[in-house]
């Protein structure tokens, strides 16, 4: 019986080790499947009106560069690739290979574009299939652009965001890959945020928090201006702003992370943005040309 005992346990354990072996295979088959779906509609997809227009179009903040150019020297084994959603939106989608928080991960990017426009939204970052959040996507964007030495910030759970690294029968052959420098996180406070503040996103954006804790929110081309009284309630590594208006809206909230002392990224009530301070004097100088 003890002999029985032992045949059947040796069986189970060579179970288990045909079962984490089959599962393993499974999965690197996968990884090379999906590898060769994306080249499919990369290649499909190349001459795509949509994906053209990302590819030769730049960022505001980096108005001399073509977004195919950065990306292409930052990433290992770039993609375009084109398709509908569901909603009807226009998505290109952008995947590539970087190293991040010293792991080597596959990075999924994808920019919304609008029909007979020429502008477009970056929206949602994913690495190795798991969500980031705009923090890292900020710190992304400005590593692609600014290389190595840029300043990104780490937050506390970005550790536990990124899943396991793909294997090197996924990546297949691929270039080295560039790594994303996180250096520990700068404490910023109360007075760093103030200032003006500007982006775009289909119109020119303005934020004006003052000294004497005014606020001045501005859509340049529709000409609508919001002013109020802020206060700010710092929270982890983000600040909560309470505006308080003397206008007609409504009072808001919104969350403010600052990645160095002139960028920032915001979110209030799922609209989310990424701004770059500007001397107050200009903002003033626009509030000044709408309020005409």
């Amino acid at each position: 019986m003890r002999g029985f005992k032992k045949l059947t346990i040796l069986g189970v354990s060579l179970s288990f080790l045909l079962l984490a072996g089959c599962e393993e295979a499974s999965e690197t088959a996968k990884k090379v499947t999906d590898e060769v779906e994306e080249a499919v509609q990369a290649e499909a997809t190349k001459d795509n009106e949509f994906v053209l227009s990302v590819q030769e179009g730049s960022l505001s903040s980096y108005p001399d560069v073509k977004m195919k150019d950065a990306f292409a020297r930052f990433f290992s084994s770039p993609k375009w690739k084109y398709f509908q959603a569901e909603s009807g939106e226009h998505v290109v989608e952008f995947t590539g290979y970087c190293t991040y928080m010293e792991k080597k991960v596959k990075a999924k990017l994808q920019f919304i574009v609008e029909e007979g426009k020429e502008t477009f939204e970056i929206g949602a970052l994913e690495f190795n299939e798991v969500p980031q959040n705009e923090l890292t996507k900020a710190a992304l964007i400005q590593a692609i652009y600014e290389g190595e030495g840029s300043s990104a910030l780490q937050t506390e759970n970005e550790a536990a965001v990124v899943d396991t690294a793909p294997t090197e029968e996924s990546v297949s052959v691929t270039e080295e890959s560039t790594n994303i420098t996180t250096p520990q996180p700068s404490v910023f406070v109360e007075q760093d945020l103030r200032g003006a503040w500007h982006w775009q996103d289909g119109d020119d954006f303005y934020m004006i928090m003052r000294d004497d804790l005014t606020y001045t929110y501005i859509e340049k081309g529709s000409s609508f201006v919001s002013e109020g009284m802020y206060r700010v309630e710092k929270q982890g590594d983000q600040f909560e702003v309470r505006v308080t208006y003397s206008t007609e809206e409504y009072d808001s909230i919104m969350m403010l992370q600052l990645i160095n002392q002139n960028q920032l990224v915001g979110e209030e009530d799922g609209y989310s943005w990424r701004a770059e301070r500007i001397n107050l004097s200009e903002a003033e100088e626009v509030l000044a040309g709408v309020v005409q």
